[in-house]
């Protein structure tokens, strides 16, 4: 996650051009940058800005979300964290997901815009912590 000062950086990734494009406008925040992707080539030539938060759905036109998490994991080596997004209750696909990384598994319906912006504010919070924690470290407060 970037300095307190910076935006959080947020991609989506959704070839639902409408619900994406909800989602953006929904999360709008002057503490946000979002980018919306349709298309996973542009989102994949995108990762080596290396977000803080992706926002992945599952079914997309040619990769599934579980291929763009497996690109992820390893252009973006743990820098940003990935919500995983389906319009479909896959259990499977939920676990899968979860082992491999993500934050958490978000069913599309009617409150998912309200679980996802809490999702994001604690992906903040934890970060916000644990690089109070590592300053701290780094200027020697761990010893108080």
């Amino acid at each position: 996650m970037q300095h307190y000062s910076e935006k959080v950086k947020i991609f989506i990734l959704d070839d639902d051009r409408y619900y994406g494009i909800f989602l953006k406008n929904a999360l709008n925040s002057p503490n946000y940058s979002i980018e919306y992707f349709q298309a996973e080539q542009d989102c994949l030539a995108a990762l080596e800005d290396a977000p803080d938060i992706l926002i992945l759905d599952h079914r997309l036109q040619y990769m599934t979300g579980l291929e763009i998490l497996d690109e992820v994991n390893r252009k973006c080596k743990g820098k940003t964290q990935v919500i995983y997004l389906s319009g479909q209750e896959y259990t499977h696909i939920a676990i899968k997901a979860l082992k491999e990384g993500a934050v958490t598994y978000v069913e599309k319906s009617s409150d998912s815009f309200n679980i996802i912006n809490d999702v994001i504010i604690q992906i903040i919070s934890k970060t916000k912590s644990l690089k109070t924690v590592l300053l701290g470290e780094k200027i020697g407060l761990s010893q108080y």
